[in-house]
């Protein structure tokens, strides 16, 4: 039987996009391999976000290419919509497949007679399973080129999401993650309109879905209803990843961003009248086109306030075919940088104390399938995901269990369970862990 690998980069909807051409590739017939292992097929999931992100994905190419000779090799994703030219050009790719025909590689391989609808049945070894909702961005923000590879926004229908929940939870999935390219725009193209409240109004009834978490949604983005679902469902994870990328209203205006600060700290002071330590998590961009040190310094200011337990930092670079490449007043590198190392310090600060809100109290965590690779430790997640180390067996991998937080770092916390604490008395006898580092 002839195999394959697929390699993904970037965002979780890609993450998502990859299952879903591995399960139509097994449908016709191939079987998947890990990416270290040669294969007949290798398709590789591009990014193009940013300029280092088109690096990776052609250096990703070019690996798999000198690790797969005589392979056919699919360079497809948002970097073969954006560069679709230079990727066919490069030596070994043998098909370069566009975001909109991800379904048609079977087709060009001629392995089907037709393109196949993108859906998955499960996402792996993985405890937690993305489920792609929509798909596409119409915002237009001035420094992001996604939009243009993406297309415009689709939603998927109601009862297909239902459908595809229902498969994954089949398959031993007990949390389920909602992404897509822009999520709080879905069902703005349906007729009559719906909106992620609906797509939970179907999803807190399935039996053995324990745990539904939103990927990201912007400030302006909580109906009432879903206010209203997630203060009375405990299956909706109080945790939120909301992008804020500035504090300063005129950034954020320049960005073309469609709220304001105001509109963060008005939803945030909604949620933690319902909800006690939600989690809050951002992306920032540093340093964009006009932005002088007090409006960096609302940036960091705002972040304080809500007290984030998570910020990615985003140093802005100029990116090809946007808006904001012909903006003037254009901040310095080594400004951008240092202001990356203030906010990464921040981050820190703010991640630690965060966790520290835990210790001594029980949390339920959702184990992981793989022990840590630093410490040989079981890791999993809390609902307002909080990483967890413990000691334990193997068996408790894929199972919600309550564990007593005894310590944290600020990017993870120590759980104490009964295998450490018989471990501290004394020589005992304890089942054998499976402790192998995976590298």
């Amino acid at each position: 039987m002839k195999t394959f690998s697929v390699i993904s980069l970037g965002c979780k909807t890609n993450q998502y996009d990859s299952e879903a051409i591995a399960d139509t590739l097994e449908s016709a017939g191939l079987a998947q391999v890990e990416p270290s292992v040669a294969a007949d097929l290798c398709v590789i999931n591009t990014c193009t976000v940013t300029s280092v992100a088109d690096k990776k994905s052609r250096q990703q190419i070019k690996k798999a290419v000198r690790a797969n000779p005589g392979a056919q090799v699919v360079a497809t994703g948002c970097a073969a919509d954006n560069h679709s030219d230079k990727l066919a050009e490069m030596e070994g790719v043998t098909h370069v497949v566009t975001n909109g025909a991800k379904g048609r590689i079977p087709e060009f391989l001629g392995l089907a007679d037709g393109p196949s609808i993108l859906k998955i049945s499960s996402f792996g070894n993985r405890t937690r399973a993305f489920l792609k909702v929509q798909d596409g961005c119409e915002c237009y923000c001035t420094y992001c080129i996604i939009p243009y590879v993406r297309g415009e926004a689709v939603s998927r229908p109601l009862d297909e999401i239902e459908e595809e929940a229902r498969r994954l939870v089949d398959a031993g999935h007990r949390e389920i993650v909602l992404t897509g390219i822009h999520i709080g725009s879905y069902g703005m193209d349906q007729n009559p309109r719906v909106g992620i409240d609906d797509i939970m109004e179907r999803l807190i009834p399935v039996d053995g879905l324990e745990r539904i978490r939103i990927s990201s949604i912007e400030a302006k983005e909580f109906s009432d209803r879903l206010l209203g679902q997630i203060a009375s469902f405990p299956k909706l994870c109080p945790h939120f990843h909301i992008p804020l990328q500035s504090g300063s209203d005129l950034i954020l205006t320049r960005m073309k961003r469609r709220y304001r600060s105001d509109d963060l700290r008005q939803i945030v002071a909604r949620l933690n009248s319902m909800l006690s330590n939600i989690s809050y998590t951002t992306d920032v961009i540093v340093g964009f086109p006009g932005e002088t040190e007090e409006h960096f310094q609302m940036t960091m200011s705002l972040c304080r306030e809500v007290g984030f337990s998570k910020i990615h930092i985003f140093p802005y670079s100029d990116r090809e075919g946007t808006p904001a490449v012909q903006m003037k007043d254009k901040c310095p590198p080594h400004v951008i940088s240092e202001r990356c190392k203030r906010l990464k310090a921040l981050e820190c600060e703010l991640a630690y104390a965060y966790k520290e809100r835990f210790i001594d109290q029980t949390v339920e965590v959702l184990i992981e399938n793989e022990r840590d690779s630093r410490t040989g430790k079981l890791v999993g997640f809390t609902d307002r995901y909080l990483r967890v180390l413990m000691d334990g067996p193997d068996d408790w991998m894929k199972q919600i269990r309550p564990v007593k937080i005894s310590s944290v770092e600020s990017d993870v916390a120590h759980a104490k369970t009964e295998y450490e604490a018989a471990a501290s008395a004394g020589p005992v006898e304890l089942p054998v862990l499976n402790a192998t580092v995976q590298q």
